[in-house]
């Protein structure tokens, strides 16, 4: 191989390399936003479960008076 053919190669190597590192970071950003989803959701499932909780206390309560 030539200077400018070995020179070639590597700079291909390099611009792939990059690509993937630029892929890697838009994989993280998304997975750290779909954690913060996950986390909002989990939150709201929390409150739904309270909820439907409280609703079949006072429902238990009605039956009884």
């Amino acid at each position: 191989m030539t200077f400018e053919e070995i020179q070639k190669t590597i700079e291909g190597m390099l611009a792939v390399q990059r690509n993937l590192q630029d892929g890697q970071l838009k994989l993280q950003e998304s997975q750290a936003e779909l954690q913060g989803s996950l986390l909002v959701q989990k939150g709201i499932l929390e409150e739904l479960i309270q909820k439907y909780a409280d609703l079949g206390e006072n429902s238990m309560r009605q039956h009884h008076i």
